[in-house]
């Protein structure tokens, strides 16, 4: 409130150090603003860290499966479906096993998200 002062005592003695006045505390407040906006994109950027390392509760299940389907299943069952000695065992064991492998991925993926 210096260079509104009725009094001239009070005022600033020339034009330049009333600027000189004002461009430090632009200064001030420039370096204020930009040290608050730096301390909130440090903490953003903190927090997008630990919120990505967050564990997923699901992704350790979802390789569990592979002790259910896996290759030693899959040739137990083609010996299965070989040995009802049908004309149609070999394609229809492809038809299960392909429906069975896509499900068994699409379990997986689900536990991932």
């Amino acid at each position: 409130m210096r260079g509104l002062s009725l009094d001239p005592e009070h005022r600033f003695v020339d034009m330049r150090k009333l600027l000189d006045a004002l461009d430090v505390r632009a200064r001030r407040r420039r370096l204020l603003w930009a040290a608050a906006l730096s301390a909130v994109a440090a903490a953003a950027i903190a927090a997008s860290l630990i919120v990505g390392q967050t564990p997923k509760p699901c992704a350790a299940v979802a390789d569990s499966i592979n002790g259910v389907w896996n290759q030693v299943r899959r040739s137990e069952l083609s010996r299965v479906f070989a040995g009802t000695a049908t004309p149609f065992a070999a394609s229809t064991w492809r038809q299960v096993r392909d429906r069975i492998d896509r499900y068994v991925e699409q379990w997986k993926q689900g536990r991932r998200r």
